[in-house]
């Protein structure tokens, strides 16, 4: 009765699948480009920005304490 629904979640997860395995089979891909360079300045802000991005996601009230 509903076979068709079935096959056409099964057909857009494939498509899905597809599009977002895409970039992470770039990122292993070898190149012959040299590496990318990053400043000292800019992986300090990398390393704090992704400490608070975990903080927050972990703690999210102490995000709401520093607004209410």
């Amino acid at each position: 009765k509903h076979l068709w629904v079935v096959i056409f979640a099964v057909v857009m997860a494939a498509i899905s699948i597809y599009y977002y395995l895409k970039p992470v089979i770039a990122s292993f891909k070898e190149t012959d480009e040299e590496a990318l360079s990053v400043s000292l300045t800019h992986k300090i802000v990398l390393y704090i920005i992704t400490f608070l991005t975990v903080l927050f996601g972990f703690a999210p009230d102490l995000l709401r304490g520093l607004f209410s």
